[in-house]
């Protein structure tokens, strides 16, 4: 079971250090022209996860709430 958590992990991160590599030119123009370092990558990821989580939790709220009021 460790090690299905394992490549599972490794899974995730082989696809989210991705997603940052495909940004690193939008990254290196940004420095380029402005001269600050910022990851743009980074903050799409952070965009994607903050998303996800909402998500999530407005299921499991749905969830309890449905099942304390039973509507």
């Amino acid at each position: 079971m460790e090690e299905k958590f394992k490549e599972i992990y490794e899974k995730v991160t082989d696809v989210l250090f991705g997603i940052t590599k495909k940004f690193d030119g939008i990254s290196n123009k940004i420095y380029e022209k402005t001269g600050k370092k910022i990851n743009v990558g980074v903050i799409v990821i952070g965009i994607i996860l903050f998303i996800f989580v909402v998500f999530i939790v407005k299921g499991i709220l749905g969830w309890v709430l449905d099942f304390l009021f039973g509507r």
